[in-house]
Protein backbone atom coordinates (compact mmCIF):
# COMPACT_ATOMS: atom_id res chain seq x y z
CA UNK A 1 0.00 0.00 0.00
CA UNK A 2 2.21 2.55 0.62
CA UNK A 3 4.24 1.69 -2.45
CA UNK A 4 0.99 2.20 -4.52
CA UNK A 5 0.65 5.57 -2.71
CA UNK A 6 3.77 7.09 -3.72
CA UNK A 7 3.17 6.13 -7.26
CA UNK A 8 -0.06 7.91 -6.73
CA UNK A 9 1.76 10.65 -6.16
CA UNK A 10 0.47 10.58 -2.32
CA UNK A 11 2.74 11.87 0.85
CA UNK A 12 2.78 8.64 2.99
CA UNK A 13 2.90 8.39 6.78
CA UNK A 14 3.04 4.62 7.85
CA UNK A 15 2.05 3.62 11.70
CA UNK A 16 2.39 0.50 12.83
CA UNK A 17 3.51 -1.03 9.65
CA UNK A 18 6.71 -3.25 11.24
CA UNK A 19 5.82 -6.84 10.93
CA UNK A 20 5.41 -7.74 15.04
CA UNK A 21 3.68 -11.62 16.05
CA UNK A 22 1.75 -9.55 18.11
CA UNK A 23 0.33 -7.05 16.08
CA UNK A 24 1.48 -4.44 18.60
CA UNK A 25 -1.48 -5.83 20.84
CA UNK A 26 -4.06 -5.05 18.84
CA UNK A 27 -6.34 -7.30 16.73
CA UNK A 28 -5.57 -6.94 13.22
CA UNK A 29 -9.17 -6.27 12.17
CA UNK A 30 -9.75 -3.46 10.82
CA UNK A 31 -14.05 -3.34 11.43
CA UNK A 32 -12.91 -3.43 15.45
CA UNK A 33 -13.02 0.33 16.58
CA UNK A 34 -9.97 -0.07 18.66
CA UNK A 35 -7.96 -1.26 15.63
CA UNK A 36 -8.86 2.29 13.73
CA UNK A 37 -7.41 4.40 16.93
CA UNK A 38 -4.07 5.20 15.80
CA UNK A 39 -4.85 6.36 12.29
CA UNK A 40 -8.16 8.23 13.21
CA UNK A 41 -5.82 10.37 15.79
CA UNK A 42 -3.02 10.65 13.55
CA UNK A 43 -5.57 11.99 10.11
CA UNK A 44 -7.05 14.51 12.68
CA UNK A 45 -3.97 16.07 14.28
CA UNK A 46 -1.63 15.44 10.79
CA UNK A 47 -3.69 17.26 8.13
CA UNK A 48 -4.17 13.89 5.87
CA UNK A 49 -6.61 14.12 3.58
CA UNK A 50 -7.36 10.05 4.53
CA UNK A 51 -6.30 6.99 5.97
CA UNK A 52 -6.51 3.34 5.25
CA UNK A 53 -6.69 0.73 7.80
CA UNK A 54 -5.72 -2.60 6.62
CA UNK A 55 -5.81 -6.33 8.39
CA UNK A 56 -3.79 -8.33 8.85
CA UNK A 57 -3.22 -9.97 5.58
CA UNK A 58 -4.04 -6.97 3.92
CA UNK A 59 -7.21 -7.85 2.02
CA UNK A 60 -9.55 -5.96 3.73
CA UNK A 61 -9.79 -1.81 4.29
CA UNK A 62 -11.57 0.52 6.44
CA UNK A 63 -10.97 4.32 5.51
CA UNK A 64 -11.00 7.59 7.63
CA UNK A 65 -11.94 10.71 6.40
CA UNK A 66 -9.62 13.71 7.33
CA UNK A 67 -11.45 14.65 10.89
CA UNK A 68 -10.95 10.96 11.44
CA UNK A 69 -14.77 9.77 11.16
CA UNK A 70 -14.85 5.86 9.61
CA UNK A 71 -16.41 5.62 6.80
CA UNK A 72 -18.32 2.46 7.26
CA UNK A 73 -17.86 -0.23 4.52
CA UNK A 74 -21.76 -0.04 2.57
CA UNK A 75 -21.02 4.10 2.76
CA UNK A 76 -17.34 3.85 1.08
CA UNK A 77 -19.51 1.28 -1.24
CA UNK A 78 -21.59 3.46 -2.68
CA UNK A 79 -18.74 5.97 -3.31
CA UNK A 80 -16.90 3.71 -5.47
CA UNK A 81 -20.14 3.14 -7.11
CA UNK A 82 -20.98 6.66 -7.86
CA UNK A 83 -17.20 7.03 -8.92
CA UNK A 84 -17.08 4.35 -11.30
CA UNK A 85 -20.62 5.04 -13.12
CA UNK A 86 -19.13 9.15 -13.41
CA UNK A 87 -15.88 7.48 -14.90
CA UNK A 88 -17.87 5.34 -17.31
CA UNK A 89 -17.88 2.12 -16.11
CA UNK A 90 -19.94 -0.62 -17.34
CA UNK A 91 -21.18 -2.31 -13.98
CA UNK A 92 -24.19 -4.64 -15.02
CA UNK A 93 -25.12 -5.34 -11.53
CA UNK A 94 -23.69 -5.20 -7.81
CA UNK A 95 -23.42 -8.17 -5.44
CA UNK A 96 -23.82 -7.51 -1.60
CA UNK A 97 -24.30 -9.59 1.86
CA UNK A 98 -27.01 -9.55 3.67
CA UNK A 99 -24.91 -7.52 6.64
CA UNK A 100 -24.80 -4.40 4.13
CA UNK A 101 -25.82 -0.83 5.27
CA UNK A 102 -28.73 1.39 2.99
CA UNK A 103 -26.23 3.44 1.21
CA UNK A 104 -24.89 1.31 -1.53
CA UNK A 105 -28.88 0.47 -1.42
CA UNK A 106 -30.12 3.44 -2.26
CA UNK A 107 -27.46 4.46 -4.68
CA UNK A 108 -28.16 1.53 -6.97
CA UNK A 109 -31.30 2.03 -6.94
CA UNK A 110 -31.08 5.31 -7.60
CA UNK A 111 -28.94 4.39 -10.52
CA UNK A 112 -31.33 1.80 -11.65
CA UNK A 113 -28.91 -1.05 -10.74
CA UNK A 114 -29.98 -4.33 -9.12
CA UNK A 115 -28.79 -5.86 -6.32
CA UNK A 116 -27.80 -9.83 -5.44
CA UNK A 117 -27.68 -10.41 -2.40
CA UNK A 118 -25.85 -13.57 -0.61
CA UNK A 119 -25.27 -15.16 2.33
CA UNK A 120 -22.30 -13.29 4.46
CA UNK A 121 -18.95 -14.08 3.11
CA UNK A 122 -16.86 -12.89 0.25
CA UNK A 123 -16.95 -16.71 -0.93
CA UNK A 124 -20.03 -16.32 -1.48
CA UNK A 125 -19.48 -12.96 -4.02
CA UNK A 126 -15.91 -13.70 -5.97
CA UNK A 127 -17.93 -16.38 -7.94
CA UNK A 128 -20.48 -13.74 -8.99
CA UNK A 129 -17.44 -11.97 -9.78
CA UNK A 130 -15.24 -14.39 -11.53
CA UNK A 131 -18.40 -15.19 -13.67
CA UNK A 132 -18.57 -11.44 -15.11
CA UNK A 133 -22.45 -11.08 -13.93
CA UNK A 134 -21.34 -8.42 -11.32
CA UNK A 135 -19.58 -5.30 -11.42
CA UNK A 136 -19.13 -4.49 -8.36
CA UNK A 137 -19.07 -7.07 -4.91
CA UNK A 138 -18.91 -5.53 -1.17
CA UNK A 139 -19.34 -7.10 2.42
CA UNK A 140 -19.87 -5.76 5.96
CA UNK A 141 -15.93 -5.54 6.81
CA UNK A 142 -13.94 -3.98 4.50
CA UNK A 143 -14.11 -6.80 1.37
CA UNK A 144 -14.26 -5.10 -1.96
CA UNK A 145 -13.80 -5.81 -5.46
CA UNK A 146 -14.68 -3.96 -8.27
CA UNK A 147 -14.04 -5.37 -12.31
CA UNK A 148 -11.14 -4.41 -14.34
CA UNK A 149 -9.35 -4.70 -10.79
CA UNK A 150 -9.86 -7.68 -9.35
CA UNK A 151 -12.59 -10.03 -8.80
CA UNK A 152 -11.13 -11.36 -5.06
CA UNK A 153 -11.12 -8.91 -2.42
CA UNK A 154 -8.92 -5.89 -3.61
CA UNK A 155 -8.19 -2.73 -0.66
CA UNK A 156 -5.37 -1.45 -3.19
CA UNK A 157 -8.26 -1.24 -5.92
CA UNK A 158 -10.35 0.87 -3.38
CA UNK A 159 -7.24 2.71 -2.54
CA UNK A 160 -6.71 3.77 -5.72
CA UNK A 161 -10.28 5.04 -6.60
CA UNK A 162 -10.54 6.54 -3.43
CA UNK A 163 -7.75 8.96 -4.67
CA UNK A 164 -9.44 9.25 -7.70
CA UNK A 165 -12.53 10.10 -6.45
CA UNK A 166 -10.53 13.31 -4.24
CA UNK A 167 -8.60 14.35 -7.36
CA UNK A 168 -12.16 14.70 -9.45
CA UNK A 169 -13.97 16.22 -6.82
CA UNK A 170 -10.92 18.19 -5.11
CA UNK A 171 -13.59 18.30 -2.06
CA UNK A 172 -12.32 17.15 1.27
CA UNK A 173 -13.28 13.42 1.86
CA UNK A 174 -15.90 14.29 4.27
CA UNK A 175 -18.09 16.43 2.79
CA UNK A 176 -18.22 14.13 -0.19
CA UNK A 177 -19.42 12.28 2.04
CA UNK A 178 -21.83 14.24 3.49
CA UNK A 179 -23.21 15.32 -0.23
CA UNK A 180 -23.51 11.35 -0.89
CA UNK A 181 -25.39 10.76 2.55
CA UNK A 182 -27.31 13.90 1.96
CA UNK A 183 -28.55 13.02 -1.64
CA UNK A 184 -29.70 9.66 -0.56
CA UNK A 185 -31.54 10.53 2.46
CA UNK A 186 -29.06 8.51 5.14
CA UNK A 187 -27.42 11.47 7.10
CA UNK A 188 -29.42 11.05 10.01
CA UNK A 189 -28.59 6.94 10.30
CA UNK A 190 -26.57 5.84 12.70
CA UNK A 191 -24.53 2.15 12.83
CA UNK A 192 -25.02 -0.10 15.40
CA UNK A 193 -23.07 -3.45 16.48
CA UNK A 194 -23.08 -5.36 19.48
CA UNK A 195 -22.09 -9.13 19.66
CA UNK A 196 -23.42 -10.83 22.57
CA UNK A 197 -22.06 -14.27 24.29
CA UNK A 198 -25.25 -15.97 25.31
CA UNK A 199 -25.56 -18.23 28.29
CA UNK A 200 -26.87 -21.12 26.60
CA UNK A 201 -28.01 -21.69 22.91
CA UNK A 202 -29.92 -19.74 21.62
CA UNK A 203 -33.32 -20.53 19.10
CA UNK A 204 -34.50 -19.43 16.63
CA UNK A 205 -37.58 -17.63 18.30
CA UNK A 206 -35.49 -16.24 21.14
CA UNK A 207 -33.69 -14.23 18.17
CA UNK A 208 -37.06 -13.48 16.22
CA UNK A 209 -38.55 -12.14 19.47
CA UNK A 210 -35.42 -10.43 20.68
CA UNK A 211 -35.06 -8.77 17.26
CA UNK A 212 -38.00 -7.25 17.53
CA UNK A 213 -37.80 -6.04 21.53
CA UNK A 214 -34.72 -4.31 20.44
CA UNK A 215 -36.20 -2.58 17.87
CA UNK A 216 -38.76 -1.06 20.29
CA UNK A 217 -35.71 0.00 22.43
CA UNK A 218 -34.09 2.03 19.66
CA UNK A 219 -37.55 3.37 19.03
CA UNK A 220 -37.58 2.39 15.78
CA UNK A 221 -40.67 2.99 13.71
CA UNK A 222 -41.44 3.44 9.56
CA UNK A 223 -43.44 0.10 10.11
CA UNK A 224 -41.14 -2.02 12.36
CA UNK A 225 -43.67 -3.10 14.86
CA UNK A 226 -46.07 -4.30 12.26
CA UNK A 227 -43.25 -5.65 9.55
CA UNK A 228 -42.63 -9.33 9.54
CA UNK A 229 -39.50 -10.89 10.57
CA UNK A 230 -37.28 -12.08 7.92
CA UNK A 231 -35.41 -15.41 7.59
CA UNK A 232 -32.51 -15.08 6.10
CA UNK A 233 -30.10 -18.15 4.92
CA UNK A 234 -27.59 -19.15 7.75
CA UNK A 235 -29.30 -18.59 10.72
CA UNK A 236 -29.71 -14.83 10.32
CA UNK A 237 -32.76 -12.75 10.78
CA UNK A 238 -33.32 -9.17 9.92
CA UNK A 239 -36.29 -6.38 10.61
CA UNK A 240 -36.73 -3.36 7.96
CA UNK A 241 -38.22 -0.11 8.05
CA UNK A 242 -39.64 1.91 5.23
CA UNK A 243 -37.23 4.74 6.74
CA UNK A 244 -34.25 3.16 6.00
CA UNK A 245 -33.97 1.47 9.23
CA UNK A 246 -33.12 -1.59 9.63
CA UNK A 247 -31.76 -4.36 11.86
CA UNK A 248 -30.48 -7.82 11.06
CA UNK A 249 -28.89 -10.50 13.90
CA UNK A 250 -26.92 -13.58 13.17
CA UNK A 251 -24.63 -15.78 14.86
CA UNK A 252 -21.18 -15.28 14.30
CA UNK A 253 -18.92 -17.66 12.53
CA UNK A 254 -15.80 -16.25 13.24
CA UNK A 255 -16.75 -14.97 16.67
CA UNK A 256 -18.26 -17.14 19.67
CA UNK A 257 -21.51 -15.05 19.92
CA UNK A 258 -24.55 -13.69 18.61
CA UNK A 259 -24.41 -10.11 16.33
CA UNK A 260 -26.83 -7.60 16.15
CA UNK A 261 -25.84 -4.60 13.98
CA UNK A 262 -27.84 -2.32 11.83
CA UNK A 263 -28.94 1.14 11.13
CA UNK A 264 -31.12 3.65 13.37
CA UNK A 265 -32.33 7.30 13.50
CA UNK A 266 -31.26 8.83 16.74
CA UNK A 267 -28.81 8.04 19.17
CA UNK A 268 -28.16 4.62 20.07
CA UNK A 269 -29.18 3.48 23.63
CA UNK A 270 -26.52 3.23 26.02
CA UNK A 271 -27.92 0.17 27.64
CA UNK A 272 -28.17 -1.62 24.03
CA UNK A 273 -25.71 -4.10 25.04
CA UNK A 274 -26.77 -4.87 28.08
CA UNK A 275 -30.60 -5.49 27.01
CA UNK A 276 -29.79 -7.62 24.01
CA UNK A 277 -27.65 -9.79 26.99
CA UNK A 278 -30.88 -9.94 28.88
CA UNK A 279 -32.83 -11.01 25.75
CA UNK A 280 -30.69 -13.36 24.82
CA UNK A 281 -30.04 -15.04 28.36
CA UNK A 282 -33.71 -14.86 29.42
CA UNK A 283 -34.73 -18.70 29.19
CA UNK A 284 -32.02 -19.36 30.71
CA UNK A 285 -31.92 -17.15 33.61
CA UNK A 286 -35.69 -18.07 33.77
CA UNK A 287 -34.57 -22.27 33.67
CA UNK A 288 -32.15 -21.71 36.48
CA UNK A 289 -34.40 -19.91 38.99
CA UNK A 290 -36.90 -22.68 38.75
CA UNK A 291 -34.45 -25.46 39.39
Amino acid sequence: MEKLGYVLGWRVRTIACAPRADFGGLQPDPSKPASRQRIKAEARTSGADFGFVLDGDGDRLYVVDETGATLQPHGLTAHVLRHAITRRQRIPKIALTQSSGMSVRLEARRLDLSVCETPIGFKYLAPLMSSGEVGLAAGAVGDFAVAGWSTDRDPFAIAALVSQMLARTGMPLSQTVANLHRDLGTDALHWIEHLVVPKTTVSATTMSNALRCIARHCGIGGGVETAPVQTLSHGAFRLRGADHQWLPMRGSTTERGIGLYGEIFGEVPSDLAEVLAAHMNEKHENGRSRS
